[in-house]
């Protein structure tokens, strides 16, 4: 639905050949970030929330690889705002914006219990009583990655 009131906004826009009035990149680039922090915050947040422990890693990398593929459609669908837009008024491209809305939307929101998940895994590890160490490992190498 969001996706689809965007692209209604980018056929009116006719793109950079418009002047003002008729060039709506900034409103197009506003509702770019608006969109995914609506997304994040009604979505994926909620179900961080009610989750513990090894589901919380699990969710958490799960909505993680659902994001970088939303935030890469997104950014392959409105390629003439990084191209003219972005550059133009020196803004953070879509990918970066996308990036950023994660970290501070739902990262940030979540590390403290996400370190506390990662932590007692590694103590179940050490205690020998192997839980499933996937979940761990991919949310230590993407945290790694992209959260720091």
């Amino acid at each position: 639905m969001l996706l689809t009131h965007m692209c209604a906004s980018c056929r009116r826009a006719r793109w950079r050949h418009q002047k003002s009035p008729y060039n709506w990149s900034e409103q197009l680039y506003q509702r770019h970030g608006e969109t995914i922090a609506t997304y994040l915050t009604h979505t994926v947040l909620p179900s961080l929330r009610d989750q513990h422990d090894e589901y919380l890693l699990r969710e958490l990398t799960r909505r993680w690889s659902n994001h970088e593929i939303m935030n890469k459609w997104m950014r392959q669908f409105f390629m003439y705002l990084d191209r003219y837009y972005v550059k133009h008024h020196s803004l953070p491209t879509l990918q970066k914006a996308g990036l950023r809305h994660f970290k501070a939307l739902i990262f940030d929101e979540v590390k403290v219990d996400v370190a506390n998940a990662m932590l007692a895994l590694i103590n179940q590890v050490r205690a020998h009583s192997f839980p499933r160490r996937s979940a761990m490992c991919l949310v230590a190498g993407r945290s790694a990655r992209c959260f720091c």
